[in-house]
């Protein structure tokens, strides 16, 4: 449905029917018709009588009527309580997490140019 103009004293009357389906199609990803039902509702019921007072040419009531739609939604959308994103973790990442860290190897000194108990004496110390 296009876009419905009415010039009335020098003031443009345009019915915002895009502005309610967009705040309702963020409520709706949102899931606002699960968990805010009653905003939610409420909303499509507004929009539902925008339209009907569209179609009769009573204009300023379907832009009224459009606009409460859109709070409904945008209220609906805000009231849904936020759910950290859940990341799903790749078998190896669990592997990975899951595996002990290692502890770093001892550096020993070699002692190539001794021979005999001195070495065995320098090793045992390092």
């Amino acid at each position: 449905m296009g876009h419905l103009v009415l010039y009335l004293g020098g003031y443009l009357l345009m019915p915002n029917t895009s502005g309610a389906a967009d705040a309702r199609r963020r409520a709706e990803r949102a899931g606002a018709p699960r968990q805010a039902s009653a905003l939610y509702e409420t909303g499509r019921a507004r929009e539902r009588e925008g339209q009907r007072l569209l179609t009769r040419k009573e204009y300023a009531a379907a832009r009224s009527a459009f606009e409460s739609a859109a709070l409904a939604f945008r209220n609906a959308a805000v009231s849904v309580p936020r759910q950290p994103a859940i990341v799903p973790r790749t078998t190896e990442q669990v592997a990975v997490n899951t595996l002990p860290t290692p502890r770093p190897e001892v550096v020993r000194p070699v002692f190539t140019h001794f021979r005999g108990k001195q070495r065995k004496r320098l090793l045992a110390a390092a």
